[in-house]
């Protein structure tokens, strides 16, 4: 639930990227599908994060228009890396990128019946759309709170992470996820443009391209480069075949 604000695969490809508006594109309308943008407020600055779903059930998520993140509804995920002109197709790992509950659960299970971290505190509405609070006390001095949308496939509207230095101080905001836009029907084409001239490369591979070879490993990382190599999808690539010979 809070892959949002935590990072995961693709953050970490994103870190070297100037985060930008997306480029403007006609809307494709079709049941099922949405668009939902949100700003994440941190540390005195803001990035906005943009999801999508198709009405064929594939997602997609960006927090830059060079590169974006797509999500098959059987846990293919495939990296698009606009700058280097690559793609990095795996399965989706623990560390990456998984925010979705359970709708038929009232967003209180995850993916194989896990309950959701946090307790269930109450239903709302933000923007038009059904929410379902979940709040956790992590530890003393740190609060998550989530608002989560089961019409939306569970996708986080709003969050914040509250901090205090001991029990007995009042709360303060240190995050503040909010949701700006939400449109049913219709998604962004730009969200899932996949061009068929980009090459198939680990996600180890795009970060070192962008970044010149400075960009730093992580256990994350490691993690989706693993599943990358091992993934079929990728050992039929055409693409892959004619770049390693």
């Amino acid at each position: 639930m809070r892959a949002l604000l935590a990072g995961g695969a693709l953050a970490a490809i994103a870190t070297a990227m100037v985060y930008s508006a997306p480029p403007a594109s006609v809307p494709r309308m079709e049941q099922g599908a949405f668009y939902v943008r949100l700003v994440e407020h941190r540390d005195g600055g803001e990035r906005t994060s943009h999801w999508a779903r198709r009405g064929d059930g594939w997602l997609a998520h960006t927090t830059s228009k060079e590169s974006r993140e797509l999500i098959s509804g059987t846990g293919t995920v495939i990296i698009v890396s606009d700058p280097v002109k690559a793609r990095s197709t795996f399965d989706r790992v623990s560390r990456g990128l998984s925010p979705f509950a359970s709708p038929a659960s009232n967003c209180a299970q995850v993916d194989g019946g896990r309950p959701t971290r946090g307790q269930p505190a109450g239903e709302t509405s933000i923007e038009g759309q059904r929410v379902v609070m979940f709040q956790e006390l992590r530890n003393p001095r740190v609060r998550w709170t989530d608002w989560a949308a089961p019409e939306l496939g569970c996708l986080v509207l709003q969050s914040t992470g509250e901090i205090r230095k001991s029990p007995d101080e009042p709360w303060r905001l240190a995050v503040y996820l909010k949701t700006e836009a939400v449109e049913s029907g219709t998604y962004p084409n730009w969200m899932f443009s996949l061009p068929p001239d980009y090459r198939e490369m680990s996600p180890g591979q795009v970060v070192s391209l962008i970044t010149n070879g400075r960009g730093e490993s992580s256990d994350a990382l490691r993690s989706v480069d693993a599943s990358y190599y091992a993934n079929p999808a990728r050992m039929n690539d055409a693409s892959r075949q004619q770049t390693e010979k």
